[in-house]
């Protein structure tokens, strides 16, 4: 996809990146040629079929899919691929028969589980489907909060100590041709059609995914900081992650969920988290939050199995405040690290 070599402004990313990423494509993290069969995850919590660890997975059929080329199957190939595998699972593996469906992804791959979910719920539209996002957010800078009355500045940058990941991501819609994939929701392009890139950004593209979303997210997402050592930059993460999420959520159909935390990491934290503010008193960890939210407001409104309570949660968030001799002085978010 690339131009001249050395030429940085026309590739999604540097030529260094891109030079390893050449060295990756006969190994695992490029390529799936050498992929078994069949793989043992259960080490993994996601995957664990331990019923105390996961309650809620620990005893589904999982499939995974992995995506080569950083566009989360959004780019022509990608859709080509994730709706091969789609009619594989169709005609091979039993899934018009599922009853229960979720479509999960992590990093990258959880903006490719927002983005593809509904197809899945098109092609089983008797099962109950959702999506589970983990660790998808990569702000955009360019976003201001609706409270802040400064003119929107397109080139806004991310703070001192942060990634500035925003801007490979629209190099990345240019470069892999997603427009034209028809991966991203058209409404989500009619309300952004002047900077389509938007639709590959969990906080534009939520209210967009007509599946009921669970979305785990940190507040420190380790995947965005370069400095962590920049408590004015991981403030300001913390901040921009916390309303930008909110907002989604509101924003987007009435099932969505939402688990945030305070702690330091990326991904695959199932189970070690749990909701409430520290101390003595823990609350729901990520696995017992979404299967109350599963069980409690997905399944029964999309099988129509009566009303759902307006007390019924969907959002939980785990809070690490410094401790004061003031419960009320709070002095912003800290940084807990597992």
């Amino acid at each position: 996809n690339a131009a001249s070599e050395g030429d940085e402004t026309s590739l999604p990313f540097p030529p260094s990146l891109m030079r390893w990423c050449t060295e990756q494509l006969d190994t695992p993290a490029g390529s799936t040629k050498q992929d078994p069969e069949t793989r043992d995850f259960s080490s993994t919590p996601l995957f664990s079929v331990d019923l105390v660890q996961n309650p809620m997975f620990h005893d589904w059929q999982v499939v995974f899919v992995r995506h080569c080329d950083g566009s989360g199957f959004a780019s022509p190939n990608g859709v080509a691929n994730f709706r091969a595998v789609l009619r594989h699972l169709l005609q091979s593996r039993g899934l018009q028969d599922a009853s229960d469906v979720v479509v999960s992804g992590c990093g990258a791959g959880a903006v490719a589980a927002g983005l593809h979910a509904p197809a899945v719920k098109k092609a089983v539209p008797e099962a109950t489907v959702g999506a589970l996002l983990d660790s998808g957010v990569f702000p955009d800078w360019s976003h201001q909060h609706p409270n802040n009355t400064a003119p929107a500045d397109a080139d806004a940058i991310a703070p001192r100590g942060i990634w500035p990941l925003d801007l490979q991501l629209r190099l990345l819609f240019e470069g892999h041709g997603i427009l034209a994939a028809g991966s991203v929701p058209k409404d989500c392009l009619r309300v952004h059609e002047a900077a389509p890139w938007r639709c590959i950004f969990l906080e534009h593209l939520l209210p967009f995914v007509h599946v009921p979303a669970f979305i785990v997210q940190s507040r420190f997402d380790a995947s965005n900081v370069e400095d962590k050592n920049r408590d004015d930059g991981l403030a300001e993460l913390s901040a921009g992650i916390a309303w930008r999420m909110e907002l989604a959520v509101l924003r987007g159909p009435h099932e969505h969920g939402l688990f945030l935390d305070s702690c330091f990491h990326h991904c695959m934290n199932w189970g070690h988290i749990h909701a409430g503010r520290g101390g003595e008193t823990f609350g729901a960890t990520q696995p017992e939050a979404f299967s109350a939210w599963w069980w409690d407001l997905v399944r029964p409104q999309q099988r129509g199995e009566g009303a759902v309570s307006a007390d019924t949660s969907r959002r939980w968030d785990s809070y690490y405040a410094p401790e004061s001799d003031d419960d009320d002085d709070d002095e912003g978010p800290s940084v807990a690290r597992i």
